[in-house]
């Protein structure tokens, strides 16, 4: 049976509607793009915000748990939800901070030599050696790794490479002393062994030993004559806020014979092994490796502050970042107090150290 069905006639398009066709669709794809481009390109957060954010992240760690002192341990994770307001009525980013501001004004011979951006106000642990009667755990326990660096540094053509126990121990921790490890430091070093939940992890950052290259003076930014200037006195690491607690980076002084040797003396030669410009122009990109990010204040683990931008884009005020990061301090030192509450259960005849106390959170010379 033939086919009855009438055929459409397809209606050619001019030329002239196909080229406006043509630009509608054109117009269309510019537009999407522009929008994705929006989207992707997402403003960065900015230099103000990371900073507030970074300088409150002490105030709330230190001050947020006032009145420890007068409670008891808790033995429960049910109590990890009271932690929101220290009970003083205030805001914490009011408090002061005094906790960061040193002044390090006369820890070098050759002060006028020394880059201001080495921070040299940074923290020595919270106390330090002038209070808390010869200082806090950490402050004597980085004292005493220093003491040992310094020493088989200066002896290092005199003895065998196995009798510096130090330098191997780090060479294969990857220059990192855990807080699991300070049973076995103290009784090498040869100081008394305080409460394990007193210590925290310390990184060695020495450029010129661990990767074999001298780090880049923050004023020419060149490493072909750069030598060791001595060690501070007074400030022995640095703290680094991490996700849920602190660690510290120790370093070293350098010197650079080229920049000091101009005439007229107009840079800065003497930096330490952890100032910003230095890390920056170290050789092979090594730079990446440090693990921080130093400020005025108090310096920042990078990973901890690589999660502030995408969370800031996903809406989570520096605020409510600020207070997570406490949530979790607290949550670990509560965790390391309850371990050691519990550490003595079942023991007839438990050791001195089982039953002292375990310290307040903002307890400058032991916790924190």
């Amino acid at each position: 049976m033939a086919n009855t069905k009438k055929v459409k006639k397809v209606k050619r398009r001019s030329n002239n509607e196909i080229h406006c066709e043509s630009l509608r669709h054109r117009a269309e794809d510019n537009a999407m793009a522009s929008t994705m481009r929006r989207f992707v390109q997402r403003t960065p957060t900015t230099n103000s915000t990371t900073a507030n954010t970074v300088t409150g992240l002490w105030d709330r760690i230190c001050h947020r748990d006032r009145n420890f002192q007068s409670r008891v341990v808790v033995e429960s994770e049910d109590h990890l939800t009271d932690f929101g307001d220290d009970g003083d009525g205030r805001d914490d980013d009011d408090d002061d901070d005094n906790v960061d501001d040193d002044n390090d004004n006369n820890e070098d011979e050759e002060g006028e030599g020394e880059d201001d951006s080495d921070y040299s106000s940074d923290t020595e642990d919270a106390g330090g050696l002038e209070g808390n009667e010869g200082g806090s755990v950490m402050c004597l326990y980085m004292k005493a790794i220093r003491k040992q660096i310094q020493e088989e540094s200066n002896t290092m053509e005199l003895i065998p490479n196995e009798q510096r126990w130090i330098f191997n121990y780090l060479k294969e921790h990857g220059f990192w002393i855990r807080k699991e490890c300070a049973p076995y430091i103290c009784n090498r070093i040869g100081i008394d062994m305080h409460l394990s939940g007193y210590y925290h992890d310390v990184m060695i950052w020495l450029p010129d030993v661990q990767f074999g290259v001298n780090p880049s003076c923050s004023s020419c930014h060149c490493n072909d004559r750069i030598g060791v200037q001595g060690y501070c006195d007074k400030t022995y690491g640095r703290r680094v806020i991490s996700f849920k607690e602190s660690y510290f980076i120790m370093t070293r002084k350098y010197q650079c014979h080229r920049c000091k040797s101009e005439v007229p003396r107009t840079k800065k030669y003497i930096f330490r092994g952890y100032n910003e410009e230095s890390i920056k122009y170290l050789p092979r990109q090594l730079g990446l490796k440090f693990p921080a990010v130093h400020s005025k204040k108090l310096s920042i683990d990078k990973t901890l502050l690589s999660m502030m931008r995408p969370l800031y884009d996903a809406g989570i005020r520096p605020a409510t970042f600020r207070r997570l990061v406490s949530e979790l301090h607290q949550k670990e030192y509560f965790e390391q107090a309850i371990l050691h509450e519990f550490s003595n259960e079942g023991c007839v005849f438990p050791t001195e150290e089982q039953m002292l106390k375990f310290s307040s959170y903002a307890d400058e010379k032991y916790y924190n």
